[in-house]
Order: structure tokens, then C-alpha cells, then sequence
């Protein structure tokens, strides 16, 4: 199958890395919208473009405070 896994191991194994590791620690509780937008940033932690991601958020964020202004 092109060298990738078959089975869903690896997949429950990356989603307890990526997910659980922060969201499920004891004590924590989420909003729906904040908990996406920290899985958003752990998957990109974890595929190595944080960077890429943070630039366009900056970029975004940016652009609305120019908005604002005007």
C-alpha cells in the first residue's frame, strides 16, 4: 500500500499523542471552538509547520486590526 500503514494502530496511537497528551489532562475542560483551535496548533507543532501557521494567523489577525481602524 505505497509504505503506509494498513491498520488503524498507528492512527489511534498519533491521536492519543496529538490529542490527549494536552486535551484530557486531569482538571481540564474545553469550549468546542477552543478546543479546535489547540488541535489546530498540536497537529502543527507535531507536522512541523507551526511557523507556516503562525504567520498566516499573524497575517489574519493583522489585517483585522487595519480594518478596524478605518
Amino acid at each position: 500500500m505505497g509504505g503506509h500503514p494498513i491498520g488503524f494502530g498507528a492512527i489511534e496511537s498519533a491521536n492519543k499523542f496529538i490529542c490527549h497528551t494536552r486535551l484530557k489532562r486531569s482538571g481540564a475542560w474545553w469550549l468546542v471552538s477552543n478546543c479546535n483551535n489547540m488541535l489546530k496548533l498540536r497537529c502543527a507543532i507535531v507536522n512541523g509547520t507551526f511557523d507556516e501557521v503562525f504567520a498566516k494567523y499573524a497575517t489574519k489577525e493583522k489585517a483585522k486590526r487595519f480594518a478596524k481602524k478605518m
